[in-house]
C-alpha cells in the first residue's frame, strides 16, 4: 500500500486500488516496450556484452567478482600477484549488488547478469515513478505518461557503463520520503504497514549508492530546516531527522565494513579515491546542458547543436539534459513561482510550491560554482559529480508536466487523453534514439576473439597462469597512454575462465605500487623479475604505445598468442630461469617507493618534475618487513627570482633537511631517513608566496622538484613515482 496526503482532509488515501494496479501494469508494460524499441533487445542473446568500452569493463569485472568470489572486496583473478583488494575503493551500491547476487542464481555469466539488470532498470524506473506520481495525486493516465518518460530518460540507453547510476529507479523512492517529510505526513505509529513502507524506502535509498544517498540527505536537510521555521511541528521535524539518520547510517555500513577489512593494509601515499576540491567544479553541470537536447538526439541538427556547444572551454563531462517535457515542466514551476511573487493574491498550489523549492535546491547544488562547491571546500570533496543532480530535476519536471496533464484531464477527458498520448509519443521521440542501440554483434565478435586469444595463452602456459600486462596503467581512474581506454586491460580477464592478470590492483597501495620499481627497458632482467614475482606470461597492448610497441621475441621467443586485430601479443615466461628466485622475489615485491604529492608529474627531455605549492608531502613507503636506511635526492629550482627556503619535516615536526632556493638556479638536495616498514610522511614547506602561472591559472607553485630519486642498502630497490613515469612510460 502506498499512501498520500490529501491536503484538503488530512486523510491518508489508499492508492493501489483496481485502477492503480491497472495503471501500474500499463506503466511497466509501456516502459518495457519503450526500452525494447530503444535498445533493440531482440538482437541481444545471453552472454552478449552490452558494451565493452569506457567504464563498462570495470563494471562487469566488479559484478564477476560478486558472482565468482562472493563479493567485490577481493578478486584473486586480477591485480596479480596479490589480487585486487576492492575495499580500498569501497562500493556503496549495496542494493544493486544484492540484486545482482539474486540474478546470478539464474546465470553465472557476468555479461548476462549485467545486461538483464540494465534491461530491468527501465520497467523498475517506470514502476517507482508511477507510484510517486499517484502519491502526488496525479491522474492515472498522466502518471503512466510520466512513468514511461522517466524510464527512458535522455541518455539512459547509454548509461550501461555506469549501471548503478543508470538504476535511478530509486530516485522516486527518495522523493517520496522527502515530500512526506516536507509535509509532516509520513506514516506514524498508528499505521504499521505505512511505517514498514517508510523503513523499506529508507533501506532502498540508503543502499542505492553514495550519490543518490547524498542527494536525498541534502533535500531532507532542506525540508527539515524549512519546516522547522515555517511550522515548528516537532513531531514532523523528528520524522525528517529520523529518516535522514537511518538513510545516512545505512550508507555508512559498507564504508565501515571496508575500513575494517583493510586492517593491516599498506597505503603508499594519499588514500586511494581521495578527491580534490577542484574536481567539484570540473564535474558540476551548467544551465545550458539542461536546456539543450541530449547529445544522441535522433534529429541530427539538435544533436549537432549540443555537440557544438560542447566544444566550449569547459564542457560538462557527463552531458546531463532534461528533455523537452521535463524542461517545460521545470520552466512552468519557475514561472508560477515568479508569478506568485508578483501577485501574492494568487498563491502557487502547495504541491507545486514544494516541487519548485526542491527543484531550486537541486539546481543550486547541480550548477558550477553552486552549493556543491561549498560542500567540497568546507566539508568534503568526495561527492564531486554534482551534475548528476539532473535526474532529480528531471523527476520534478516530469511531475509538473503530469500535473498540467491532470488538470487538462479534469476539464476534458477526450482532450486530456489525446494530449497524454501526444506528450508520450513526442517525449519518447525526443529522449531516445534506437540508432544508438548497443552493437551486440560487434561486441559478441570481439569477445569471441578475446576468448580465442586467452585460450591460446592458457594452452601454452597453465590454467592458473598470471599474466603481466604492459603498459602499466594505474587503476582505477588511471590515465592510459596511447589509444587505450581506462579499463581495456580488464577485457582479457573477462574473456578468460582461469587466467590471472596484473591489471586491477588499486594504485597507491602495496598491491600495485611494487610495479613502479620494475624496469621494462632491460628485457632480460625484466623477464626475470616477472618470473620471480610469480608470472608465467607477458602481454603487450600495442595501442598503449604512440610509437612502436616493445617486442620481446629476442628474449622470450615467438609469441604464444596474438589477438585477431593484432593489438594484443603475449609471450610465455616458461623458458626464463631465475637464480636465487626467493631473494629475487623479495627484491621485486618489497621495494621502497618515494611519492611526492604535489602537482602532476611533467616530463621534459626525459627528466620528470613536479611543481610544489607552499607545501607538499613526500611519502616514503617501505613495502618490506624490515627497516632500511634510505637516502633521498632531488633537484630544486624556484619559479621566479625570489629567494626561498625549503624545509623538510617528519611526522613529529622535527626538521630533517633544509636548504635555500636561489631563484631559478637548479641545486641538489639530499638527506637520509630511516624507512620503517609501512609509510612515513614528510612535509615539504617553501617560504614566500606562491606564484600563479598565467597560462595555468589553476596552479599556484613555489618551486619545482625534479629528478626525485633514492638509494638504500645493497639489494634494496628504491624508486620514485617520478622515475616510474619515465621508465614505465618510455619502453624501447
Amino acid at each position: 500500500m502506498l499512501v498520500a496526503d490529501d491536503t484538503k482532509t488530512g486523510a491518508q488515501t489508499r492508492l493501489l486500488g483496481r485502477r492503480d494496479v491497472t495503471g501500474l501494469a500499463l506503466a511497466i508494460v509501456l516502459s518495457t516496450f519503450a526500452a525494447a524499441l530503444t535498445l533493440r533487445v531482440w538482437q541481444w542473446h545471453p552472454g552478449t556484452p552490452i558494451d565493452l568500452s569506457g567504464d563498462a569493463p570495470g563494471l562487469v569485472a566488479e559484478v564477476r567478482a560478486v558472482i565468482d568470489d562472493g563479493w567485490y572486496w577481493f578478486n584473486p583473478h586480477i591485480g596479480a600477484p596479490f589480487g585486487q583488494v576492492g575495499s580500498y575503493f569501497p562500493e556503496t551500491s549495496v542494493l544493486h549488488l544484492a540484486i545482482i547476487k539474486v540474478l546470478s542464481v539464474g546465470s553465472s555469466n557476468a555479461f548476462t547478469v549485467t545486461a538483464v539488470y540494465f534491461f530491468l532498470g527501465f520497467p523498475l524506473a517506470g514502476a517507482t515513478m508511477y507510484l510517486l506520481a499517484r502519491a502526488e495525486r496525479l491522474r492515472v493516465a498522466p502518471a503512466v505518461v510520466v512513468a514511461t518518460l522517466f524510464a527512458v530518460a535522455p541518455g539512459h540507453q547509454l548509461m550501461f557503463p555506469h549501471l548503478w547510476l543508470a538504476s535511478y529507479w530509486t530516485i522516486p523512492v527518495s522523493l517520496w520520503l522527502v515530500l512526506g517529510a516536507s509535509r509532516g505526513r509520513l506514516p506514524r505509529r498508528g499505521d504499521p504497514r505505512g511505517l514498514l513502507l517508510v523503513v523499506a524506502g529508507c533501506v532502498v535509498v540508503g543502499t542505492s549508492g553514495i550519490y543518490y544517498v547524498a542527494f536525498t540527505l541534502v533535500l531532507l536537510a532542506a525540508v527539515i530546516v524549512v519546516r522547522r521555521f515555517a511550522t515548528g511541528d516537532r513531531l514532523a521535524l523528528l520524522q525528517g531527522v529520523v529518516v535522514s539518520a537511518v538513510v545516512g547510517l545505512l550508507a555508512l555500513v559498507p564504508l565501515i565494513a571496508a575500513l575494517l577489512g583493510l586492517a593491516g593494509g599498506l597505503v603508499t601515499g594519499a588514500r586511494p579515491a581521495t578527491r580534490a576540491f577542484s574536481e567539484s567544479e570540473r564535474y558540476a553541470g551548467k544551465l545550458m546542458d539542461l536546456v539543450l537536447p541530449w547529445q544522441g538526439h535522433r534529429f541530427q541538427p539538435f544533436a549537432f547543436l549540443t555537440w557544438a556547444y560542447g566544444l566550449s572551454d569547459r564542457p560538462t563531462l557527463e552531458h546531463p539534459t532534461l528533455g523537452a517535457v521535463a524542461l517545460l515542466g521545470c520552466a512552468a514551476l519557475l514561472g508560477l513561482s515568479l508569478a506568485a511573487q508578483l501577485q501574492p493574491a494568487r498563491p502557487v498550489p502547495p504541491r507545486l510550491a514544494t516541487w519548485s523549492g526542491l527543484a531550486l535546491v537541486s539546481f543550486l547544488f547541480y550548477t558550477v560554482g553552486g552549493l556543491g562547491s561549498l560542500v567540497a571546500l568546507f566539508l568534503t570533496p568526495q561527492i564531486r559529480t554534482w551534475s548528476r543532480w539532473w535526474v532529480v530535476l528531471f523527476s520534478i519536471g516530469l511531475l509538473a508536466a503530469g500535473y498540467a496533464l491532470s488538470r487538462l484531464l479534469d476539464r476534458s477527458r477526450t482532450v486530456g487523453l489525446a494530449l497524454c498520448v501526444l506528450v508520450l509519443a513526442l517525449g519518447y521521440l525526443d529522449q531516445t534514439n534506437p540508432a544508438l542501440a548497443p552493437a551486440y554483434g560487434a561486441n559478441s565478435v570481439r569477445l569471441a576473439s578475446l576468448r580465442t586469444y586467452t585460450g591460446a595463452i592458457a594452452a601454452a602456459t597453465r590454467p592458473d597462469c598470471a599474466v603481466f600486462q604492459l603498459p602499466v596503467v594505474r587503476y582505477p581512474e588511471g590515465d592510459p597512454p596511447g589509444h587505450m581506454q581506462a579499463y581495456d586491460q580488464l577485457l582479457p580477464y573477462l574473456a578468460s575462465k582461469d587466467l590471472r592478470f596484473s591489471f586491477g590492483s588499486i594504485s597507491g597501495t602495496r598491491e600495485d605500487d611494487w610495479k613502479l620499481a620494475l624496469d621494462p627497458g632491460n628485457h632480460a632482467a625484466f623477464a626475470e623479475d616477472l618470473k620471480a614475482a610469480g608470472f608465467c606470461a607477458l602481454e603487450v597492448d600495442r595501442d598503449g604505445y604512440p610509437r612502436a610497441a616493445p617486442d620481446l621475441t629476442d628474449t622470450l621467443g615467438a609469441p604464444v598468442a596474438r589477438s585477431s586485430d593484432g593489438r594484443l601479443t603475449a609471450w610465455s615466461l616458461g623458458g626464463v630461469t631465475v637464480p636465487d628466485s626467493a631473494r629475487r622475489r623479495q627484491q621485486v615485491l618489497d621495494p621502497v617507493i618515494l611519492q611526492l604529492t604535489a602537482y602532476a608529474v611533467e616530463v621534459t627531455g626525459g627528466t620528470p618534475s613536479q611543481l610544489v605549492g607552499p607545501s607538499g608531502r613526500l611519502y616514503v613507503a617501505n613495502l618490506g618487513t624490515r627497516s632500511r636506511p634510505i637516502t633521498v635526492r632531488m633537484r630544486l629550482s624556484g619559479v621566479d627570482a625570489q629567494r626561498r627556503v625549503l624545509t623538510v619535516r617528519n611526522a613529529t615536526g622535527a626538521v630533517v633537511a633544509s636548504t635555500v632556493i636561489r631563484g631559478v638556479t637548479i641545486q641538489e638536495l639530499s638527506f637520509g631517513v630511516e624507512s620503517a616498514p609501512g609509510t612515513q610522511a614528510y612535509v615539504l614547506t617553501v617560504s614566500g608566496s606562491a606564484v600563479v602561472d598565467p597560462e595555468k591559472p589553476d596552479i599556484a607553485a613555489s618551486c619545482r622538484v625534479s629528478a626525485l630519486t633514492g638509494s638504500g642498502p645493497e639489494g634494496v630497490r628504491v624508486v620514485s613515482q617520478q622515475q616510474a613515469e619515465v621508465v614505465l612510460g618510455s619502453i624501447p
